[in-house]
């Protein structure tokens, strides 16, 4: 009998489907675990949507942690829209109980527009650096979470210093929001460890962060390393960005099939 990891999901619900907690359980399914998915928003996005949402109550989230861990012993975490500071608390401490692998995509805005963090998100993502495995930040992501300390608005490198003097200590930067050839970067302990170099899709899809993300909690749940969990979970989103399908009404979910 094929006895599956189980790997949990902390993340919003986008009602389209094209991003959030189900573009997280179809790259887990892909990447080979058991889910156990936690919602910590209900949200209003999609296309040409200003993203809202209303945040989960923190204490149902901490017992469902606290159950899901007693039944099923997981063995990673990802982590995305937070829904509020009192959510994060919960996380830290229950990070702090169990120090899973984690992977956490620092949700700041809905891909179709609206904000789903804010200020006080922000203090609560760099409150919880420490217990991070892989941070995964588009660019905009990577410079918000680092623009009150930066003096360059676009010094990756120097953002790079600054999250890991926060506590970050492997960061893996998607370069979707470039010009030209988007290259991704992974970093640890500070310092360049990797590049990818894809081709850029010739439409906009949505989910492509949450989908990495995901699938490289999947990676270490399955106990790969952060580089080759990095290394899947890059190409992973290639493949499906070249064999995206259409749905609805011109809606295009990031999906592999």
């Amino acid at each position: 009998m094929q006895h599956l990891p189980v790997a949990i999901i902390l993340s919003g619900l986008d009602p389209t489907g094209g991003a959030g907690i189900l573009a997280d359980i179809r790259a887990m399914t892909a990447a080979g675990v058991r889910i156990a998915p936690l919602i910590t928003a209900n949200t209003l996005q999609g296309k040409d949507i200003d993203a809202t949402y209303i945040a989960t109550d923190a204490g149902l989230v901490f017992r469902q942690l606290d159950l899901i861990y007693k039944l099923y012993s997981p063995k990673a975490l990802k982590i995305g829209m937070l829904g509020s500071a009192e959510i994060a608390t919960v996380i830290k401490d229950f990070l702090t109980e169990t120090s899973l692998p984690t992977v956490l995509d620092p949700v700041m805005t809905a891909s179709s527009g609206g904000l789903l963090g804010d200020s006080v998100i922000k203090s609560a993502i760099n409150d919880i650096a420490r217990y991070i495995t892989l941070l995964t930040p588009n660019l905009d992501e990577l410079f918000w979470l680092t623009d009150d300390q930066a003096d360059s608005s676009d010094d990756i490198e120097q953002c790079i210093k600054i999250l890991y003097q926060t506590g970050f200590q492997n960061v893996l930067v998607k370069g979707g929001h470039s010009s030209g050839h988007p290259r991704d970067f992974l970093f640890c302990d500070g310092l360049l460890k990797r590049t990818f170099t894809g081709k850029r899709c010739a439409t906009v899809i949505r989910g492509t962060g949450c989908h990495l993300a995901a699938y490289a909690a999947g990676m270490l749940a399955r106990n790969r390393t952060v580089e080759t969990a990095a290394e899947k979970s890059y190409y992973y989103v290639q493949h499906m960005l070249l064999n995206y399908t259409l749905a609805g009404n011109g809606i295009i979910p990031a999906d592999c099939p």
